[in-house]
């Protein structure tokens, strides 16, 4: 047997006593179906526990009670092959791309230009021409007086019931004729992939600020890992009394590398513990375990 297809785990079959829940604080709440202390796993191992919905906080890979859990936990996961963005989505893109510019209202700055420039257009000067003459095609044509019979100049008197089929008719033609206009217009059209949009952030000569991200081996700790350590544990410092209203002290280092850098995972064809780092001219704003 392939040595990646061996893990060594221990089993916990004694975990149903509830536990303190870290999102509603609330005691006795936090329940666990099973877990399992990681010795040594691979990838393929840990991928195939988590499409399971199994979850890992450092060594340890739990599952919890769906039933008796104060707080649901769902796992997020995003199939990137069939992903489009929203709206609102690309929204916050534009405006991400604006600051990286240097200018956050550069749409209104644009706007303004725009409308700046149309006070720049002389209107035309009044003319006064001669009128032009009508000449007419068919000067024996007359219009018929009253009491002289039907109209020459329009067509014959319909039914009811054919002047709707001729209006609907006409209506159809002039619906059909838009929506082939429409469709000419948006047939170049076509919408940007997540890839253009996120190229659009790299660093250009001229901007204000630079935006780039690195991913980050942590088992083992790569030498870019332990450089940006201190950093990263700050970041998770601050996230941890934002979100779980941790006290300042609580979360120390050794705490912070094993809940989200120890790892039994080993690396195996590029797979792997990564750390995701988001940076702004150098400094990290965020990370992605």
């Amino acid at each position: 047997m392939a040595e990646q297809n061996l893990a060594c785990v221990q089993v916990f079959s004694d975990i149903n006593s509830p536990e303190k829940c870290g999102y509603c604080q609330k005691t006795d709440s936090h329940y666990l179906e099973g877990g399992i202390w990681s010795f040594d796993l691979s990838p393929q191992h840990e991928q195939y526990l988590l499409d399971y919905a199994w979850r890992r906080c450092g060594k340890f890979i739990y599952v919890v009670d769906k039933v008796k859990n104060c707080c649901p936990l769902y796992m997020i996961r995003l199939d990137v092959e069939r992903f489009s963005m929203s709206h609102s989505q690309k929204k916050v893109l534009r405006r991400f791309t604006n600051y990286l510019k240097g200018s956050s209202k550069a749409k209104t700055t644009e706007t303004s230009a725009e409308e700046g420039a149309y006070h720049l257009v002389e209107p035309a000067k009044e003319t006064t021409a001669e009128p032009v003459p009508v000449l007419d095609c068919n000067p024996q044509k007359k219009s018929p007086r009253k009491g002289m019979g039907p109209d020459p100049t329009k067509g014959p008197c319909l039914k009811a019931k054919e002047r709707r089929k001729q209006n609907k008719k006409a209506s159809e033609d002039t619906a059909a004729t838009v929506s082939k206009a429409t469709q000419d217009k948006h047939k170049g059209n076509i919408e940007k992939t997540l890839e253009e949009y996120l190229n659009e952030h790299k660093y250009i000569e001229g901007y204000a600020h630079k935006f780039e991200t690195k991913l980050v081996l942590v088992n083992p700790e790569s030498a870019e890992y332990k450089a940006s350590e201190a950093e990263t544990h700050r970041i998770y410092q601050a996230y941890q009394v934002k979100v779980h209203q941790d006290p300042p002290g609580k979360n120390t280092l050794k705490q912070y590398k094993d809940f989200l850098v120890t790892s039994s995972v080993k690396p195996h064809d590029g797979y792997g513990c990564y750390h995701l780092q988001y940076c702004i001219d150098g400094k990290i704003f965020m990370v992605g375990v």
